[in-house]
């Protein structure tokens, strides 16, 4: 089962492919991973459920939010140079 997550996961935002997104995708993906965070859909709770200390603080999913949100900004700079 945890399997099918992390293969559904990797579909949905596969990190190992960031070189080739384009600024759009690269802006999406972002949101996405806050967007999953905040909705706490990430970790997984089945996950969490077995591994307690994977489950995100508030602290953390914010810092995750942010540095989604820092790099996004990063991004719409270099793409208006």
């Amino acid at each position: 089962m945890l399997n099918k997550h992390v293969v559904d996961w990797k579909y949905e935002i596969n990190l190992s492919d960031w070189g080739s997104f384009d600024f759009f995708e690269k802006i999406t993906t972002l949101e996405e991973i806050c967007r999953e965070v905040e909705r706490e859909s990430m970790p997984l709770k089945s996950y969490t459920m077995m591994h307690p200390k994977a489950k995100l603080s508030r602290e953390q999913e914010e810092a995750i939010c942010k540095w989604t949100e820092e790099l996004g900004e990063q991004l719409l700079a270099e793409m208006e140079e």
